[in-house]
């Protein structure tokens, strides 16, 4: 990384050695360096995509989707749907004060767009279809 620091596999090989070492959050800002290198990747943001997941930034996560799904058109993970559906409506219910709540209430929003986005253009698993569900069931007024 420091012969070449705008060569964006060095800067995803040296995430990949953070992520051995257990440290995720480090190589989740590594990766947003390789990124920077290189936007048009798919694995690298991939590999982003899931270390958001992990690191329980899911703003960016659902970002990255986004931009997978720009890259690839076709873009399916059906665990990473549920894992980012069951976090955002764990969000809804425990969030105590109008700042969790709305922050809550943003990633829902943002969550919905992105089932939009995949509906419109592709099939969906039947479990995509229930975590899509899941997010536009009404719920009662104290929850997002």
């Amino acid at each position: 990384v420091s012969l070449e620091p705008d060569h964006f596999e060095a800067w995803n090989n040296l995430s990949s050695a953070y992520i051995k070492l257990g440290q995720k959050e480090r190589a989740r800002k590594i990766l947003q360096e390789a990124l920077k290198f290189n936007y048009e990747h798919p694995k690298v943001w991939e590999n982003f995509l899931l270390l958001c997941v992990d690191t329980a930034q899911f703003d960016q996560a659902i970002n990255a989707f986004h931009r997978l799904f720009d890259l690839n058109k076709q873009q399916k993970d059906d665990e990473v749907l549920d894992i980012l559906t069951s976090n955002v409506l764990r969000m809804c219910k425990e969030a105590d004060d109008e700042a969790a709540r709305d922050q809550a209430v943003q990633l829902k929003g943002k969550l919905l767009n992105l089932f939009g986005r995949l509906s419109a253009s592709q099939t969906l698993s039947s479990d995509a279809w229930q975590l899509y569900a899941s997010l536009k069931r009404p719920s009662d007024a104290s929850q997002c």
